[in-house]
């Protein structure tokens, strides 16, 4: 019951080749290539990416202290740029 149906199948794949095949070397070989022509235009050009990812900073400086106690107050917050003194 097996072997009429597989033979069905190679049938089926051998004439789906064969076809192809005719299509790929024989009935294109006789059309002419068709060209496309479009005018050259001055304009501008802008592209867009999305991008998924974690930023690192460039340089990164350990902040520490050489007494001991605790911290009370910080007079600064993140970002603030502070000076020497």
């Amino acid at each position: 019951m097996r072997w009429p149906g597989r033979a069905i199948g190679a049938v089926a794949v051998l004439a789906t080749a064969a076809g192809g095949a005719w299509w790929l070397w024989g009935a294109r070989a006789d059309t002419p290539a068709e060209l496309r022509t479009h005018t050259v235009a001055v304009g501008t050009l802008e592209d867009s990416v999305a991008a998924v990812g974690a930023l690192q900073p460039r340089d990164y400086v350990d902040v520490g202290t050489r007494v001991s106690g605790q911290l009370r107050e910080v007079a600064v917050k993140v970002g603030d740029k502070v000076e020497r003194g």
